[in-house]
This record gives structure tokens, C-alpha cells and sequence, in this order.
């Protein structure tokens, strides 16, 4: 399965680098890793150019995070799509895993995972591993409880269910 990562980013020359590096040290690699900037006025672009060939950089005007999310989505390959927030960062060995639920499971539609809060000087404050698993779809409809841990980094996405429920 070619694995596609996607970095929505708005003025984040502090962070996007961390979030990038975290990428390239998995213990599985993505096929392609795909940047949107979205209008970014700070020094973003000269970050992201700093990663060459490594990362494709897509820009526009500032349009918010779902359109750059989209725009990232329309423009990569992969079969599987994850997303990474560019204040975030993955453990290493999340998308090995992560990937695997898919190979284990090819009908899953997205595989989900916890996530550590810290503090800015890199402390843990709390891990969060609560969500649920199996057949979802009525629970997040209804939201009738907690399925889906953490912001758009915690998961990844079949391109089949993205295109299914359009975008």
C-alpha cells in the first residue's frame, strides 16, 4: 500500500520542521509527503525549501484547513493518507503501525491512534488512548461517544473511504 502524508500549514516556520522531521525518521517511510501552505506570511516557504526533493510543496492563498487538507489530497498518489498538523509530530513507529492495521484489515476505512499532550518544553502532560474500534460510522454520526482520538494527526485514511464520503 503507497502510504501519502499531508501537512496543512498557516505561518509555521517554528514547528513545520519538527513535524517533518518526525516523518523521516519512521520505521516505515511514506511514499510521499505532500505540504500545502496555505498562504503562509512568515518563513514558512524558506523552511519547506530547505527539504528539497524530499517534500512536495503545494501553495495557495489562504483558504483554511480543510481546503488545504483537500488540495493536498487531490494532488498525492497514495492509496493510504495520513495527516500531520505542522505543530504536531508522530512517533516513530506510528505509521508502521498504523499501515499495518490496514494490510491486516484491507475493508477498513480509517485506522485512528492515541496521542501524548505536552508542553511546550516537550513534557508529557496526559496520553490519550480512549477511542473505540470495529464498525463506527452510527456512533460518529450520532455522536453518541468518543470514537476518534486526537486531531487530523492521529489518523490515516483509505483513499476509497476519502473519495467515498467526497473529501
Amino acid at each position: 500500500m503507497r502510504t501519502s502524508v499531508v501537512i496543512p500549514v498557516y505561518n509555521g516556520a517554528r514547528t513545520v520542521q519538527r513535524a517533518l522531521d518526525s516523518i523521516f525518521a519512521q520505521t516505515r517511510l511514506p511514499e510521499e509527503v505532500i505540504v500545502v501552505d496555505d498562504g503562509s506570511t512568515d518563513g514558512t516557504r524558506e523552511v519547506l525549501g530547505s527539504f528539497g526533493d524530499h517534500v512536495r510543496v503545494l501553495h495557495q492563498s489562504n483558504r483554511g484547513l480543510p481546503a488545504a487538507r483537500n488540495a493536498g489530497v487531490g494532488a498525492s498518489t497514495g492509496d493510504l493518507i495520513a495527516f500531520l498538523d505542522a505543530d504536531d509530530r508522530w512517533l516513530p513507529r506510528k505509521l508502521e503501525k498504523q499501515i499495518a492495521c490496514f494490510e491486516q484489515s484491507p475493508q477498513a476505512g480509517l485506522v485512528h491512534c492515541g496521542y501524548l499532550d505536552i508542553t511546550p518544553h516537550m513534557r508529557p502532560l496526559r496520553a490519550v488512548i480512549d477511542g473505540a474500534s470495529g464498525w463506527v460510522a452510527t456512533e460518529m454520526i450520532n455522536y453518541s461517544s468518543h470514537v476518534i482520538l486526537g486531531g487530523g494527526s492521529a489518523m490515516v485514511v483509505s483513499r476509497r473511504a476519502f473519495d467515498a464520503v467526497g473529501g
